[in-house]
């Protein structure tokens, strides 16, 4: 009679060490999950896949605590170093920006100037006004477009 218990037992243990081997080729490596998918407990889970290991059937560890079995068969994906060119700073690309400033000190500065010498008349007055706070606007969008140029190489 401890024979057949023994031989059924056998069976059941390669039977577990076949599901065993399946899960952890799925990329299952939580021995408690190996162990609920498979309903036996998790030390015979863990006992299983040591003997997996030295059979040479699983290729892998076991972590310190117990829970996780790491293969070592895993393949790792090759990347390819591509080179990356640096985009060469064309100063043609860098006119635009350069434009877009020197156009805004010109408008400050112009605007500077009327406002000092047409003191008397309110609108022009204004009018000055509104040129200095528009080379004011002119500047910093020159100088934003320039630091994205500058970013982006």
């Amino acid at each position: 009679m401890k024979d057949m218990t023994t031989e059924i037992a056998l069976q059941d243990n390669s039977i577990a060490k076949q599901e065993i081997v399946q899960l952890i080729s799925n990329n299952i490596s939580a021995i408690p999950l190996i162990a609920e998918h498979i309903k036996i407990s998790e030390d015979l889970v863990s006992a299983l896949i040591s003997e997996l290991v030295e059979e040479g059937v699983l290729k892998g560890t076991i972590s310190q605590d117990g829970l996780r079995f790491y293969r070592s068969d895993i393949k790792m994906p090759t990347i390819l170093e591509e080179s990356i060119e640096e985009p060469q700073k064309d100063s043609s690309m860098l006119m635009i920006p350069k434009a877009i400033v020197i156009t805004g000190i010109s408008l400050f500065i112009a605007g500077q100037i009327f406002v000092r010498i047409f003191e008397v008349g309110t609108s022009l007055r204004d009018t000055a006004a509104g040129l200095v706070f528009l080379g004011l606007i002119a500047i910093f969008g020159g100088l934003f477009t320039f630091t994205k140029f500058e970013a982006k190489n």
